[in-house]
């Protein structure tokens, strides 16, 4: 029971053998299935906080007391849908070239220096 040491022969046959793999677990499987899933969710999160969504959307909603004063009346689902998406479409290019066009500027400042575009999460060619 003293010797810790292991014959010569049984040493060299372990460290001669190859390394024996590790179990996949269901997590990992998991993680694996999820991961594009995940690489979608966080794409979308950023051209979200590149275009500005919030201040887009309610860009968008003030759109409908306009379309209402303007005909008043005749109310046009088609028209208003169409308002509504191309107001939001509208806004989110314009705050999207915006940081565009301001990048460098971003950067410097502590404020704006989490953007997508200054901190490199995304590339201008994304």
């Amino acid at each position: 029971f003293g010797s810790t040491a292991l014959p010569a022969a049984v040493a060299a046959s372990t460290s001669a053998a190859a390394p024996a793999a590790e179990p996949v677990s269901s997590s990992d499987a998991t993680q694996e299935r999820l991961a594009p899933e995940k690489s979608w969710r966080r794409a979308a999160a950023l051209y979200w906080k590149l275009s500005k969504g919030k201040l887009t959307v309610w860009v968008s909603i003030s759109a409908m007391p306009g379309y209402l004063l303007a005909v008043p009346g005749a109310l046009d689902t088609a028209v208003m849908s169409a308002l509504a998406v191309g107001t939001f479409l509208t806004s989110a290019s314009a705050q999207t070239m915006n940081q565009l066009i301001e990048v460098e500027r971003d950067a410097k400042m502590h404020r704006t220096a989490m953007r997508p575009l200054p901190s490199g999460t995304l590339t201008t060619a994304e």
